[in-house]
């Protein structure tokens, strides 16, 4: 055998290997897939026998609901349990976007699901995989575990507790009769200790930077500003504040960078339109959302 012709062989005996010693990827079944929907309806049978034949069971089983708005995003629903696991989908104008299902396992005050199928549905329509459990008034709450900071914002913007479905994390209402004391003092740590005791307001005094930043058909505007008040007044980095005036459809919000007794590094991000509003000094701000 010539050495080009066993240079050839060898060369396809090694690409031969390699094919087969990797494994394939699974392929992701489609949502609207019969295998996927008998195996999340199925799953969702075990559930909800589970839910409603179990009288002992963890605060946090139940059915988990949320939508971000009315006809604006997928509408979420859980069906949760420790020992038949959970059961997920998300539906929106174009039908179901994502469903899937697996167990779930309770450690160090963590939710961690366990997919039947790759979790690789992107956006809102997902389900995180490590979840945290949460008290707050008559609700209970599902939240992401990367998102405690964000679910302290939506409480001291006012936005939780909810009044209606849209909202910022999964949720189910609850009987609670706790005190609004013993409420704080369940929440985890990364929650509690950015919770304000009331509103705090105030006015932007200095306006240090501004420039647009764009993103595909999406222009925002990002300025950095001083605002009067500071770790003084209760405020922290990575509080929310909301902008009050600066007559716009879009107003915007900012997130505190930076803490000096008395003031405090803001960085603001609003939505840029065609006539541009940049904040200014004087414009005013609150951490609740009016």
């Amino acid at each position: 055998m010539s050495a080009m012709r066993l240079t050839g062989v060898l060369c396809s005996l090694c690409m031969l290997s390699s094919l087969t010693a990797q494994e394939p990827e699974r392929e992701v079944p489609r949502v609207s897939s019969e295998e996927v929907k008998a195996a999340v309806d199925a799953r969702r049978t075990e559930v909800r026998k589970e839910l409603a034949e179990t009288a002992e069971k963890p605060g946090w089983a139940g059915e988990y609901r949320n939508t971000w708005e009315p006809g604006l995003g997928p509408f979420q629903v859980l069906e949760i349990a420790p020992r038949s696991g959970f059961a997920y989908r998300s539906f929106g104008d174009l039908g179901v976007y994502c469903r899937n299902h697996g167990t779930v396992a309770e450690k160090d005050g963590r939710l961690r699901l366990d997919f039947a199928f790759p979790n690789r549905w992107k956006g809102a329509e997902n389900v995180p995989s490590v979840l945290v459990p949460l008290v707050w008034r008559e609700h209970r709450y599902l939240v992401k575990s990367t998102d405690l900071l964000a679910f302290a914002n939506m409480i001291n913007g006012g936005h939780e507790p909810r009044l209606s479905a849209p909202g910022f994390a999964l949720h189910r209402g609850t009987r609670n009769e706790r005190t609004l004391e013993e409420d704080i003092a369940a929440l985890p740590k990364d929650v509690r200790s950015k919770l304000l005791s009331s509103p705090v307001n105030g006015m932007i005094t200095a306006v240090h930077e501004t420039k647009v930043e764009e993103k595909g058909k999406l222009r925002r505007r990002m300025t950095i500003v001083t605002i009067d008040r500071g770790r003084e007044h209760g405020l922290k980095v990575g509080h929310v504040v909301h902008i009050t005036s600066g007559s716009s459809f879009l107003p915007g919000k900012g997130t505190v960078t930076a803490v000096e007794q008395c003031s405090a590094r803001v960085r603001i991000r609003r939505v840029e339109f065609d006539h541009p509003r940049i904040p200014a000094v004087g414009w005013t701000w609150s951490t609740r959302r009016r």
